[in-house]
């Protein structure tokens, strides 16, 4: 997730580690951030789309999948 506030930045990373693919949507909402990616115990890459344009991999094939909740 990105944020310019480290402070934030922090507890939400942890926060949203905990919460894990099936609910970090919300706690992302519930914290205001709309630029968060997570990969789960799967590889699969869960984004927000105001942060996928912002992500390059250098590896083709990833499975992304952008949140249609923001």
């Amino acid at each position: 997730m990105v944020n310019k506030n480290a402070a934030l930045a922090d507890a939400a990373a942890t926060a949203l580690f905990v919460a894990g693919p099936a609910h970090w949507e919300k706690i992302a909402k519930q914290l205001g951030l709309d630029q968060v990616m997570l990969i789960d115990n799967k590889g699969i890459i869960h984004v927000t789309p105001a942060i996928k344009p912002r992500l390059i991999f250098e590896r083709k094939g990833l499975d992304i999948q952008v949140s249609k909740a923001f």
